[in-house]
């Protein structure tokens, strides 16, 4: 579960997070329209390995001869095998092609049975047709393989087992990895013929020290393994000496069914101040088994969990979390106490089925949209979430409670409102949401929403002569967390009438962009500029719009290059400077002009103008600067300056420096 500051923050810097990806487009063209496909033909088969089972995640690439020479390039993308070793490799432009397959873990190889792709045999690919049957069979690597106990014979999981090869220079690179499971067994694959070293790492707070093979401290010290081209070393065991306390049990539902890959959290007060850290966890098996091992003697608390997490968002609960022994709160919990290294067995538990909010999510035809439903607590910072099916419906898993509920249509990759979104029932904001109450092992269904589409701004770019200028790129600008700093959120570009259009902007209330341009020619004819400002976005003039909206006459008219001058614009500053014993001085890690631009790009100088009063500061003219306190210890302290391009100065703006805490690098903070 993530505090719900957290959440619309993630939405909103990733509408722009990755804008310098995206690839200019015509002014009116869709974002995702797609170029009609020529005729192709596809190629398909299976992959298994010499022990004749079927291999996953196999690498099959396409090369071809274009130019008759003998040297065969890649074609086209890649395919990779499902788990049942088939792959189909499409849109081969029809021609002859050779085939080649590539594993981690096994021999590479060409069709039929080649070593390099001059061998291979050609395959014909013909246009809608599949060319089936172009099989591989692969040679595995060399394999190490062994098992893990702790001092009483007892199996250790979730340790690490790392392969390290001779560099040829007295070095050991690790290069291959495995992990132990329940029983403690491990392999390590992919090795090449070679002599390797290994080392055992257990699992943070194991309590278990970790070693090389054989029992040694250092990899200088370990006893060399060699393995031989296909080969697998059996036998190389170790025993990790440590704590030899364990936790183990079952994880069930209310109707003793066991519960896959749930989490038992092991959670200790190791100082008696009355707060419990995480010390290890555990995810449940088939069978619903958990094991913790290496804990030493003490008292612990174990907590269960059982959602479907998904990154940076909210989690989406299968069951409703518990403490061991059937307690809801850390508080409530059951002491387990681990004696003389000994294994607390059955500390078991049956978690109830979790509260459900039910809904669909469409646009205003009906049609099912792609979204993110994103709960949160009335009255604390719980935060729940989920995805929208196809078919437009959406069943998210939550604690029983109180919640508002947020309707979000956006892709973390891409800058571009499809749809506007919106909290329950068809509200802009949290505080004039109604909220949405559920009860344990209830469902409270028909929370629904229906998104609008997001709008467009459209203007038109010309020069000095009125006359129309194509290849203008256009960049909408946001202030999304609203500290004065625009950032580009979707570009495009003029097109032959100096036409432009912006899709995929707005929200539900209104949302404010600046409109900059920048002449994408070499070398420039018209200065960049912007919608009814000065050079810069923070200069721009807001435009406002919501959803569902054209906003049009968003009009700018360009000059040449070198006829104005914009001055340059200084940004405020929170910099971290650290103590230099050789110049008895406090240092800068940044500069101040580090944030600050010109419009023309021209070299930019700072000037002091107000020197910090609680000490003595030397700023230089690259933005570097010494700092001498006039008391310690100090806190803080600031000073202004300007940036000059050489024709002119930027406003006034002020420079916060704070000293490192113990002498150590501090994050810089742009304000």
């Amino acid at each position: 579960m993530v505090p719900r500051h957290y959440v619309l923050t993630w939405m909103l810097i990733c509408w722009w997070l990755v804008n310098s990806l995206l690839t200019s487009r015509p002014a009116d063209a869709h974002p995702f329209a797609a170029a009609q496909a020529e005729p192709t033909g596809q190629v398909s088969g299976m992959v298994i390995s010499d022990e004749h089972h079927p291999i996953a995640s196999v690498q099959v690439q396409a090369y071809t001869d274009t130019d008759g020479d003998g040297t065969w390039q890649e074609k086209g993308e890649s395919a990779y095998t499902r788990n049942d070793g088939t792959y189909t490799l499409c849109c081969l432009v029809p021609g002859i092609y050779r085939i080649g397959f590539t594993s981690s873990y096994h021999d590479p190889e060409f069709y039929d049975n080649a070593t390099t792709v001059g061998s291979a045999t050609d395959v014909q690919v013909t246009a809608n047709v599949t060319t089936a049957d172009i099989n591989a069979e692969l040679a595995h690597k060399g394999r190490i393989r062994g098992h893990v106990t702790d001092q009483r014979g007892e199996p250790i999981n979730h340790v690490w087992v790392r392969v390290y090869p001779n560099d040829g220079d007295g070095t050991w690179s690790w290069i291959q990895s495995g992990e132990t499971g329940d029983e403690g067994a491990y392999t390590v694959e992919g090795l090449d013929r070679g002599t390797y070293r290994v080392a055992f790492a257990p699992g943070y707070g194991s309590g278990f020290y970790g070693e090389y093979y054989n029992n040694a401290a250092t990899i200088e010290e370990a006893t060399d393994i060699f393995v031989d081209k296909h080969d697998t070393v059996y036998d190389i065991d170790a025993v990790l000496e440590g704590p030899t306390g364990r936790i183990q049990g079952t994880v069930k539902d209310e109707g003793d069914q066991p519960i896959a890959g749930a989490i038992a959290l092991v959670q200790q007060d190791s100082d008696g101040d009355g707060y419990w850290s995480n010390v290890i966890y555990d995810e449940t098996d088939e069978r619903g088994f958990y094991m913790v091992a290496g804990l030493a003697d003490g008292t612990y608390r174990v907590q269960f969990l059982d959602y479907i997490f998904r990154y940076k968002r909210c989690s989406n609960l299968r069951h409703i979390e518990q403490y061991y022994d059937h307690a809801e709160t850390l508080a409530a919990a059951t002491d387990i106490v681990i004696e003389k290294g000994k294994t607390q067995k059955h500390i078991d538990a049956n978690l109830a089925p979790a509260a459900h909010i039910r809904g669909t999510v469409t646009d205003l035809a009906g049609t099912p949209v792609s979204a993110e439903i994103i709960v949160t607590g009335t009255t604390n910072d719980l935060c729940f979430g989920t995805n929208v099916e196809r078919d437009g419906s959406y069943d998210v898993g939550v604690d029983p409670g109180s919640y508002y509920i947020l309707f979000y249509a956006g892709d973390s990759l891409v800058s571009y409102v499809a749809y506007t979104w919106e909290f329950y029932n068809d509200v802009a904001s949290e505080v004039a949401a109604t909220p949405v109450t559920v009860g344990p092992r209830s469902t409270v269904a028909d929370i629904n929403a229906q998104l609008a589409p997001g709008g467009t701004i459209r203007g038109t770019v010309t020069g000095p002569d009125n006359l129309p200028l194509p290849q203008i790129q256009v960049t909408a600008y946001t202030d999304e967390d609203g500290d004065g700093i625009w950032q580009p959120f979707s570009t495009t570009q003029t097109d032959a009438g100096g036409a432009y259009a912006i899709p995929g902007v707005g929200g539900y209330d209104g949302v404010n962009y600046r409109i900059g341009l920048r002449d994408l020619r070499t070398p420039p004819q018209y200065h960049p500029d912007v919608y009814g400002g000065m050079g810069y976005p923070e200069n721009g003039t807001d435009v406002t719009v919501g959803e569902d909206q054209e906003v049009t006459g968003i009009d700018s008219s360009m000059v040449p290059y070198a006829s104005i001058n914009y001055a340059p614009l200084a940004r405020p500053d929170h910099l971290v400077v650290t103590w230099d014993a050789a110049t008895a001085r406090w240092v800068a890690n940044d500069t101040v002009l580090a944030n600050d631009v010109d419009a023309e790009a021209q070299p930019l100088q700072a000037v002091l103008i107000d020197p910090p009063k609680q000490g003595t500061l030397t700023l230089n003219t690259d933005g570097s600067f010494l700092y001498v306190p006039a008391e310690t210890p100090w806190s803080s302290a600031t000073f202004t300056y300007r940036a000059d391009d050489g024709n002119s100065e930027s406003d006034t703006v002020t420079v916060t420096i704070l000293p490192a805490v113990s002498q150590q690098y501090l994050p810089i903070i742009r304000r």
